[in-house]
């Protein structure tokens, strides 16, 4: 009887040995496995690079593009006036940080009539119309704060106009950017001789070309 019991005491001791030894084991590889701080994954990271396009925009209107002369440079009792065309406006829009500059000319170097082959011509540089004198030309002012008009035709509200002729002339700048509105008012004048030969065809063909300042 002693015998068992010695033994059932000894293997309680084994089973109570074993057990905290698993125990340790545990708490040893809990330590090993749950352990944040041991465990953290290693941080990778890559950049990526994003790519985008502005391009440089112009917005250009002009109106209206067909004006007339009024009055008649000649009338039939023999009246003489500097005719005039109501106001042309030009709208300009752009992003270009430089802005951008607008130049003129006229396809004639004048009103020119196919029927009679006759041209009042345009006026040199710039000069004051007389009625009862052949002359031609334009005048122009900025209705935007920035805009520099050229000497010739920086002449709005009288009769001093610059010329029009087949060669590109500046007519008006800006050196900044500007969101599309009004920027410039110009008039065409023209006035003629008591002897100019009669006509209803005298035209000009005005280009306006606008670019951007590099």
């Amino acid at each position: 009887m002693d015998f068992f019991i010695v033994m059932s005491n000894f293997f309680s001791k084994k089973r109570k040995f074993i057990f905290i030894a698993l125990l340790a084991c545990f708490i040893f590889f809990s330590g090993i496995f749950f352990n944040k701080e041991t465990v953290r994954a290693q941080e990778l990271s890559e950049d990526i690079a994003i790519a985008a396009i502005v391009d440089m925009w112009f917005y250009f209107e002009i109106l209206p593009v067909l004006a007339d002369l009024e009055p008649a440079l000649v009338e039939a009792d023999g009246s003489l006036n500097i005719g005039t065309t109501p106001d042309i406006v030009l709208r300009v829009g752009t992003n270009n940080n430089n802005g951008w500059e607008i130049k003129i000319r006229g396809r004639n170097n004048g009103l020119r009539s196919s029927a009679t082959d006759h041209t009042i011509n345009s006026v040199s540089n710039f000069s004051l119309l007389t009625a009862g004198t052949d002359g031609y030309g334009m005048n122009a002012t900025g209705t935007l704060e920035g805009v520099l008009v050229e000497e010739i035709y920086d002449h709005y509200g009288t009769d001093t106009v610059g010329e029009l002729i087949d060669n590109y002339n500046l007519l008006a700048s800006r050196n900044s950017l500007n969101m599309t509105s009004d920027v410039l008012r110009i008039q065409i004048k023209a006035a003629a001789s008591i002897m100019t030969p009669v006509g209803e065809d005298y035209l000009d063909i005005i280009t306006i070309t606008l670019s951007p300042i590099i």
